[in-house]
């Protein structure tokens, strides 16, 4: 499960602290390899991030990158975090349905990709 079909691209530590750094708007979602409900969510934010063109998503394994679990907080996965202009707005905590995940990230403005 390393890739998405492509819109949902992979970023490191260092890409996060860059999007942050340049108050970016986009979701990023916090997976493992071990994480089932991982496996089965990730299909479901490759829809929305091809239905919802108008935004930025990102994907970062927690156990290559162990740092953002320390700097977000991050206390369990899957976690879709959601941030505008750099500030954490809104998240999602567990497995999520394709319609809660559409109608989460629907809420909020995103970049134009």
């Amino acid at each position: 499960m390393k890739n998405y079909m492509g819109c949902v691209k992979d970023i490191t530590f260092n890409d996060f602290n860059r999007l942050i750094d340049e108050k970016k708007s986009f979701i990023i979602e916090l997976w493992a390899d071990w994480c089932h409900p991982c496996k089965i969510m990730a299909p479901y934010l490759e829809e929305a991030c091809q239905k919802l063109n108008a935004c930025y998503f990102y994907k970062i394994n927690i156990d290559e990158n162990p740092e953002i679990v320390d700097t977000l907080n991050v206390n369990s996965i899957p976690r879709i975090i959601m941030f505008v202009e750099g500030q954490r707005q809104a998240e999602l905590k567990g497995f999520q349905k394709l319609q809660s995940i559409i109608d989460q990230i629907s809420k909020i403005p995103c970049d134009s990709v």
